[in-house]
C-alpha cells in the first residue's frame, strides 16, 4: 500500500517524473509557488503604475500642446450685435469662440431700430485663456461703454492685474475693500477672483469680476458712459459713408518710482536712453518685441521731434481708444 502522501501524484505542482512527490518536495514546490505568486504580483503593481504614469504624461501633454495652444473669445452686447472677425461674419451676440491665438480684428454692427454706430478694435487673444469683451451702445457715442478683459503671459510668475480707463483717473474700489486710482498696476493680489468698481465724477459707475492667473497680466480697459446730466445738447449721430480707420492700439504708462519711464533705443535695458515718457498718458504702438515684450511707441522728445523707441512691458499695459464710425455693409463682408 503507498503512503497517503503519494495517492494522488497529480497534486505536485509540476507534471514532470523528475519532480519529487515526497513531503519535502511537497514543501518545496510550496516555496516556488509563493515565489511565483509573488512574482506574479509585483508585475501587476508594475503595470499599474506604468499605465498610470503613462496616462498622466498623456494628460499633460494634452493640456501643454494642444489644450493651450487654443485661446477662447466672449463677445456679448446690448443691444444684439453681428460679429465681424477678420472681415468675415461669425455670428451673433452673445458669442463664445475657441480659435488659434494671435491678433484679430473685431467688428461689431448692432441690431436695433436707433441710429447706433458700428464699432471695430483689434484684440490680441492669448493661449489657454479667454478674452471677454462686453459693449453698450448708445444713440449718443459719450453714453456708450465697453468693457476688455485680456491676458497676456508674464516672466514675473505673479497674478498682476492692470487697469486703464476712461476717463482716466478714474477711482477704482478692488473686492470692496482697497483703492486705487487708474490706470494702476497691481502684483500683490493672490490669484483667483475679484471684484473691481469703476467710478469717476460725471459717469456711470461700472462693476466687473474677473480672474486672474499666476503667470500672467491681466489688463482690465474700461470706458466709461457719461451720465445724463453730463451730456448737453449733443445731437444723435448719423451714420456717414466715411470708410473707418484702422483701430488704433495705445500703450499706457503705469505709475514707476521714479516718476517716468525711460525709452531706449532697443528693447533691452542696456539699450540708451532715447527719452522719457510720463505715466497716465497713452502712446501709440508701433510694435512688440516676442522675446523680450517690450513694446516700441511713439513718443515727442525733450525738443520736440517725434521718435520711436522701445519701453519695458513691467510699467505698461495696452489698450484700444474708442472706436472710430463707419458704414453698415449692404451685404457680408469677406475675407
Amino acid at each position: 500500500m503507498r503512503p497517503e502522501w503519494e495517492s494522488n501524484p497529480r497534486d505536485s505542482c509540476f507534471a514532470d517524473s523528475r519532480v519529487s512527490t515526497s513531503p519535502s518536495g511537497q514543501l518545496r514546490c510550496s516555496i516556488i509557488d509563493g515565489k511565483l505568486t509573488f512574482v506574479k504580483s509585483i508585475w501587476k503593481i508594475f503595470l499599474i503604475l506604468f499605465l498610470g504614469l503613462f496616462l498622466g504624461v498623456g494628460f499633460w501633454g494634452y493640456n501643454l500642446f494642444f489644450r493651450n495652444t487654443k485661446a477662447g473669445l466672449l463677445v456679448d452686447t446690448t443691444p444684439k450685435s453681428r460679429v465681424f472677425i477678420n472681415g468675415e461674419e461669425v455670428g451673433q451676440t452673445r458669442f463664445d469662440l475657441t480659435r488659434a491665438p494671435g491678433e484679430i480684428t473685431l467688428k461689431l454692427i448692432p441690431i436695433s431700430d436707433q441710429e447706433l454706430l458700428p464699432f471695430e478694435t483689434k484684440l490680441t487673444l492669448a493661449p489657454g485663456v479667454k478674452t471677454v469683451y462686453q459693449r453698450n451702445f448708445s444713440p449718443i457715442a459719450e453714453m456708450s461703454s465697453d468693457i476688455l478683459v485680456s491676458y497676456e503671459k508674464s516672466d514675473l510668475g505673479k497674478a498682476s492685474i492692470s487697469v486703464v480707463t476712461n476717463p482716466k483717473d478714474a477711482l477704482l474700489v478692488i473686492d470692496n475693500k482697497r483703492k486705487e486710482t487708474s490706470p494702476v498696476k497691481i502684483d500683490d493680489v493672490k490669484e483667483g477672483d475679484h471684484s473691481v468698481l469703476i467710478t469717476a465724477k460725471g459717469y456711470r459707475e461700472r462693476s466687473i469680476n474677473v480672474r486672474n492667473k499666476k503667470g500672467y497680466k491681466l489688463t482690465l480697459a474700461c470706458s466709461l458712459a457719461k451720465d445724463g446730466e453730463s451730456v448737453e445738447g449733443t445731437p444723435v449721430p448719423v451714420v456717414s459713408p466715411t470708410p473707418s480707420m484702422a483701430p488704433v492700439t495705445n500703450v499706457y504708462i503705469l505709475d514707476t518710482p521714479t516718476g517716468f519711464l525711460r525709452v531706449r533705443a532697443e528693447a533691452s535695458t542696456l539699450g540708451a536712453e532715447i527719452g522719457q515718457v510720463t505715466p497716465g498718458k497713452p502712446y501709440e504702438l508701433v510694435e512688440k518685441d516676442e522675446k523680450t515684450g517690450w513694446y516700441k511707441i511713439k513718443f515727442i522728445d525733450s525738443t520736440g521731434i517725434e521718435k520711436e523707441g522701445w519701453v519695458s512691458n513691467k510699467y505698461t499695459t495696452l489698450a484700444t481708444p474708442a472706436p472710430t464710425s463707419s458704414p453698415s455693409p449692404s451685404a457680408t463682408p469677406t475675407i
